[in-house]
């Protein structure tokens, strides 16, 4: 496995600007829209750009080194999503006898979504600019790719669930954990006194997972195998649908840019 770029060239700053002090020595709070595309063999199997959000907490590790940031960053995207309208008959019993046979009319909602968390290392850059501050980070830990599938009652009568939104499934076929490791870099560009753009890029290895792409869910085929409800008191269970797919499965690196703000904790903000 390759020692990740980034992670060197972070290495090298922190060894090199030691005595840097950064124009934002408090805690800050970054809120980012967000977009990530796969790579490499994910890349070769999917090209499903995910559009989401990327938000962190970072603290200085010191007053002295007020320039290098921990802190805790999650990322959630959405990375496609589906309707299928379909109609199923169900049976309706009677002490084992069917009595009636219900034309339901169904909506089915599928969407795939990624979300992360990882521990970040930041550090800013040494230079002396009191409006711009370039910064690398290194960044440590998972993420989530996941399927869902929601499922609606359009019937008129509401057969299945009275309640206005006729939800009466709510299932995640597959989801897969991995461990999600990489860097990057960004730019601040001050504001005012406590508010920065943010612009910034990483670069993200990922374990290996099995994930539906959006291609995939567009074609899912939905077997109804519930049987045997009774009068009065039906219930539509998750089980009752089959899902016929194969799920791909690679590596998932991505890369991901973001562009938001950064806002600044400081004492001062009180006094405004």
């Amino acid at each position: 496995m390759k020692t990740p770029i980034i992670l060197l060239l972070l290495l090298g700053m922190l060894t090199g600007a030691v005595a840097q002090s950064s124009f934002q020595p408090y805690p800050t709070l970054d809120l980012n829209f967000a977009m990530g595309f796969p790579v490499g063999d994910f890349g070769k199997t999917t090209n499903d750009a995910g559009f989401g959000a990327d938000f962190g907490v970072y603290f200085p590790i010191s007053k002295r080194a007020n320039w290098i940031k921990l802190g805790p960053q999650f990322m959630v995207l959405g990375t496609g999503s589906s309707t299928q309208r379909e109609t199923q008959q169900i049976e309706i019993s009677l002490g084992g006898q069917v009595i009636d046979v219900l034309e339901l009319p169904l909506r089915i909602v599928t969407s795939n979504s990624v979300f992360g968390g990882h521990a970040v290392l930041r550090a800013n850059a040494p230079i002396n600019n009191p409006y711009l501050e370039p910064y690398l980070q290194g960044m440590i830990g998972f993420r989530r790719l996941a399927t869902t599938v929601r499922i609606f009652d359009e019937s008129d009568e509401g057969y299945f669930n009275p309640n206005e939104d006729g939800e009466i499934s709510n299932s995640t076929p597959i989801e897969d954990w991995v461990f999600s490791y990489g860097g990057g870099g960004g730019v601040q560009i001050r504001l005012n006194k406590f508010i920065f753009l943010n612009l910034s890029a990483l670069f993200l290895l990922g374990g290996e997972a099995e994930y539906y792409t959006k291609e995939d869910i567009k074609n899912f085929q939905f077997n109804f195998v519930g049987n045997n409800y009774t009068s009065g008191s039906p219930d539509l269970d998750p089980d009752d649908f089959e899902l016929d797919a194969i799920p791909s499965k690679s590596k998932t690196p991505i890369v991901q840019g973001n562009v938001g703000i950064t806002i600044l904790f400081s004492p001062e903000m009180k006094n405004q």
